[in-house]
């Protein structure tokens, strides 16, 4: 147990310290030339929420593992993470979700209108960023680095095409559910293709990362499944009415007849309260949704140690193995 909080903390520290950077450009990038009041505001609250050290840290180990000099991606970083903080209002818009993660959302405190504005701006700065990365650092690789940041776009509105499209529907198979959560990990695949093509990767250097990069994405986005189906953020009424049904659920409510009828009851309810939320969670935990749910995530984990493997044995390479035995390990401490 003590060798293993010994290994949580140096993460924790590592992640910290690979991400300080970019972050403080993200605090001073998403307000720099932004003078009305309110819009400032609202970026100024954007500010104060937005800590994924993940995501930076991430590009910067890809670098690294390739031979590259991890400092060389931090605009790239930067340019991901303002478009993903930008997005992450943008979907809030689309759930109409007024908490997420135990605080107000930016839709919660301001109106639709003001916080999709919000957004825009951040994913604008976010090309800009780029463009600029792009016509200071002029490589052949440039080619690959717009590739890479169009595909994760598009990718993106995929996804959240997918999602929309499959609202409250206990119909939507285990697989369609999995393709939306896959695609939604488009900017953590993004994250590993950038920094191994900024460190001057071989080909198969770049897909090995942008492989592992997804990976690490979808086990986070898998423990969220989870999360949100034990409702331990109290948002699962708003997830049930307004968004794509969690895997835990769809698969106890695929598991009978019964449980199908009374999930769809609920879910079709105008007003969704505690004990509906309370029942769906029971069941669950009566079919061994959450287990399911872990054994994608495991095996999902299992692929991604095995194709690191192909690097050659560093410190990045260690620490991105640690990255997702630690995020394999929070998807387990959701299980009950």
């Amino acid at each position: 147990m003590l060798d293993d909080n010994v290994g949580r903390r140096r993460l924790r520290s590592l992640l910290q310290e690979r991400s300080k950077k970019v972050l403080e450009g993200f605090r001073n990038t998403a307000i720099s030339s932004v003078e009305f009041p309110k819009l400032l505001s609202i970026l100024k609250d954007v500010i104060g929420y937005w800590n994924d050290v993940y995501r930076p840290t991430l590009v910067s180990l890809s670098c690294e593992a390739v031979g590259g000099n991890p400092s060389t991606t931090e605009d790239a970083a930067l340019a991901i993470t303002l478009m993903a903080a930008g997005m992450g209002i943008h979907d809030d818009i689309i759930d109409k979700s007024k908490t997420k993660h135990l605080r107000t959302t930016i839709v919660g405190i301001y109106n639709p209108e003001e916080a999709l504005l919000a957004g825009d701006i951040l994913i604008i700065k976010g090309l800009i960023v780029a463009s600029n990365m792009l016509a200071t650092h002029k490589t052949e690789e440039n080619p690959r680095i717009i590739a890479a940041l169009e595909n994760c776009i598009f990718e993106l509105y995929e996804g959240e095409f997918m999602e929309i499209s499959s609202r409250r529907d206990l119909n939507t198979t285990w697989d369609y559910r999995c393709q939306v959560l896959w695609k939604f990990n488009c900017y953590t695949e993004a994250c590993g293709r950038l920094g191994a093509i900024i460190g001057g990767g071989t080909e198969e250097e770049v897909e090995v990362l942008s492989k592992f990069g997804k990976s690490l994405g979808y086990i986070i986005t898998l423990g969220e499944e989870i999360k949100d189906s034990r409702d331990f953020d109290l948002n699962l009424s708003n997830r049930l009415k307004n968004e794509g049904l969690p895997l835990p659920i769809l698969h106890a409510a695929q598991s009978s007849t019964q449980i199908f009828n009374e999930i769809k009851a609920i879910v079709e309810k105008n007003q969704i309260i505690l004990e509906d939320v309370k029942r769906v969670v029971e069941f669950c935990l009566e079919t061994g949704a959450f287990e399911r749910v872990y054994d994608l995530a495991k095996k999902t984990a299992d692929e991604a140690l095995l194709n690191i493997r192909a690097l050659r044995p560093s410190e990045a390479q260690d620490a991105l193995t640690q990255m997702l035995k630690e995020s394999l390990k929070d998807v387990a401490h959701y299980i009950p």
